[in-house]
């Protein structure tokens, strides 16, 4: 009698499973989404949902989940939070795939990505995955209760990850005054993909000096705001180039990496223009002399490998333990100097399921609101 005689074999199903996903949520989160997507990143899936079936439809990415009856949010965060949690179990299909880490990409000050964008990482976080949102405040045209939907908004997603990064979109405006209004919004979405990239690259990447899952956990597991600078460069001074690249760009919301708890330092090079052992002491020099950085601060490096860099170099820092600094309101006198706080200001907030219960999750917003 043959092995298999009288037997059923049934076939191994195994879920794919990717170690990273991102999860672009309202416009200008699938947008930023669809842009690290373009990039082609490996071990690497993506979805996007949104109340706005005609953005749906016009982003490329596969995996697409329509809250709603897809008219929209109306600009409430509270109809966008409401939809979202009224479709709890297909948003826990969006993380299917079982990924170790997410992240979950949003604008704030409308309703799709300020309401349902803090939801989405919640669901992510429950599930324990490791939840970093990157998301971006509205220019002042937009007015000041779009800032303040923002703040409660970005309040609501700091609760519910594990780490959050902020982009300015004013600021990136005031940096580019010379583009057009369409080119600067891609210049904010570009960044966000851009910040979201490099941090996948850490992931997933491999070198001499390889930055592992365990090591991001560590810093940025509950590890609030973060702080992230990005900066690539060539040529003799490509060291100094790209950090101060870095450390000037519209991503960074800090004047100084001086009191940082914890720091993720990426270089990447390609094989033909490899780092060398005098360029890791010239990064140690510039961080301890210009920027303030002493051994207090865990510092984990990584020296990894991507060949499409060509001649250059790049640089991530990733950093905790920093207090980022935002506006607060819409300017009305211009001769004024712009106001700042930290992001950790209380600013109040549309809803409160970050101790939610399974039981919780399950009741309508308008149950648990104020």
């Amino acid at each position: 009698m043959g092995l298999a005689d009288g037997i059923s074999i049934q076939p191994v199903i195994e879920v794919q499973s990717s170690v990273v996903k991102v999860v672009g949520v309202g416009g200008c989160g699938g947008n930023v989404a669809q842009h690290v997507y373009d990039t082609g990143l490996r071990d690497v899936s993506f979805a996007i949902c949104n109340t706005d079936r005609k953005a749906l439809r016009d982003l490329t990415i596969p995996d697409k989940l329509q809250l709603g009856d897809g008219l929209g949010a109306g600009g409430d965060p509270e109809t966008g939070l409401k939809i979202a949690e009224s479709q709890l179990d297909a948003i826990r299909e969006l993380f299917g795939d079982n990924p170790q880490m997410a992240f979950i990409t949003a604008g704030l000050g409308k309703g799709t990505g300020t309401g349902a964008g803090p939801f989405v990482a919640h669901v992510a976080k429950s599930m324990d995955i490791l939840s970093v949102g990157f998301v971006c405040l509205p220019p002042e045209i937009e007015g000041e209760h779009k800032m303040e939907l923002a703040l409660k908004g970005l309040e609501e997603m700091r609760r519910n990850t594990d780490a959050v990064v902020v982009v300015d979109t004013q600021r990136i405006f005031d940096l580019y005054s010379e583009l057009s209004i369409e080119d600067a919004f891609d210049k904010a979405d570009d960044l966000m993909a851009d910040a979201a990239k490099a941090m996948v690259d850490i992931v997933v990447k491999s070198g001499r000096m390889t930055i592992d899952l365990a090591d991001v956990r560590t810093a940025l597991r509950n590890g609030g705001d973060v702080v992230m600078a990005y900066g690539k460069a060539s040529g003799e001074n490509r060291i100094e180039e790209a950090l101060s690249k870095a450390l000037n760009s519209p991503l960074l919301l800090q004047p100084k990496l001086s009191g940082a708890k914890d720091m993720l330092l990426n270089v990447m090079t390609s094989r033909k223009k490899s780092l060398y052992a005098n360029e890791l002491n010239e990064i140690r020099d510039y961080l301890r002399k210009k920027e303030g950085v002493d051994s207090k601060t865990n510092l984990i490096l990584g020296v990894m490998v991507d060949d499409s860099l060509g001649d250059d170099l790049s640089i991530t820092i990733v950093a905790t333990g920093l207090r980022p600094v935002i506006r607060t309101h819409v300017k009305t006198n211009w001769d004024d100097e712009e106001e700042f706080v930290p992001v950790h200001a209380n600013v109040g907030s549309f809803a409160d399921f970050g101790d939610m219960t399974e039981e919780d999750m399950s009741t309508p917003a308008y149950g648990r609101m104020n």
